[in-house]
Formats: structure tokens, C-alpha cells, sequence
């Protein structure tokens, strides 16, 4: 089986710390299940009208990946501002003292905001929602939360939102 390009997210994800190899995990179970499945991946394939109805198939299924997402924050655009991917990626040049404003509940803020403290910066994440990452699979999230929760250089914000990026 010719191995497929994991994704830049779960890569980067998985490199920075021994508990985030569960993401390289995911998709490594699934390289080898999904063929005993009978299941057809292709990759890097145009999915034109022709191509998808030629196939007469039953579903298809698109995954295009995912794309950072950037809430529509006043002094988003600004140079001091990075998403977790670019700061996963090492593309983001971070101060000593970093805000991470969870708006998902996912595993991206509290895994970034993980790693951040781990270079020795102070961090403050802040989320709108009642707790961070809701959504974030246990036991990653149970493990990361601990490890946060126990890092005096970490502080939690919930109930909080961010409507500007300004100066400093």
C-alpha cells in the first residue's frame, strides 16, 4: 500500500509532543482498516461532473482538508496575529507572553496553547464558550487540560470574548 500524505495539521500536531501522536495514530488505523473495508481512497484526483458520474458510484465522498480558520476580529489582519496552524508549522514568531482565543472548542487552541507553554511562554486562553475544548476527543483532552490546569505560566479565561486586536 502506497502511503498517503498526512495532513500538515495532524504532522505538526503529532511531532510536537508525545501525547499528540494520536492524531498520527488516527491516520494510521485508518491506512490500514479502510482497505480492508473495501473502502477506495484516491488522492490529488479532480472530481470533475464527468469523473464522479462515470463512476456510477453509490456516495462520494469530497475531503478537501480544512482550511485555518480566522474569526472576524477588528485587528485580525494585524502581523502580531497567527493562527494555530502557522504557530504548529514554527511560521510564527511569538512574544514571551501569547493570548490563544479559542472560538471552536476543538482540539486546535488547547493542543497549541499546550505547546506554546511547553517553549516556556506565558499563555492566556481565552474562550467565549463554558470550558475549553468541549469537543476535543478524551482521553487527549483530559490529558491536556491536566497538563494546562497544572502550568502556572498557563491561565484559562471562559465566558470571554475578544472583539479587538490592538497595540502590544
Amino acid at each position: 500500500i502506497r502511503r498517503p500524505p498526512r495532513s500538515t495539521q495532524c504532522r505538526s500536531s503529532a511531532a510536537s509532543d508525545v501525547y499528540k501522536r494520536q492524531f498520527e495514530e488516527i491516520i494510521l488505523w485508518f491506512e490500514r482498516q479502510l482497505p480492508k473495508l473495501g473502502v477506495e481512497i484516491r488522492l490529488r484526483t479532480e472530481a470533475t461532473v464527468e469523473t464522479v458520474q462515470s463512476e456510477k458510484a453509490d456516495e462520494v465522498i469530497i475531503a478537501t482538508g480544512s482550511n485555518a480558520f480566522l474569526p472576524e476580529i477588528e485587528g485580525a489582519d494585524r502581523p502580531n496575529v497567527f493562527t494555530a496552524r502557522q504557530v504548529m508549522e514554527g511560521k510564527a514568531q511569538l512574544g514571551m507572553s501569547v493570548l490563544v482565543f479559542d472560538t471552536v472548542g476543538r482540539a486546535e487552541g488547547a493542543t497549541v496553547a499546550e505547546d506554546i507553554a511547553d517553549q516556556g511562554r506565558k499563555v492566556n486562553i481565552v474562550t467565549g464558550l463554558e470550558r475549553l475544548a468541549p469537543d476535543m476527543p478524551s482521553p487527549t483532552r483530559n490529558h491536556t487540560l491536566e497538563k494546562l490546569m497544572g502550568n502556572p505560566s498557563v491561565t484559562i479565561t471562559p465566558y470571554t470574548a475578544v472583539f479587538e486586536v490592538g497595540d502590544g
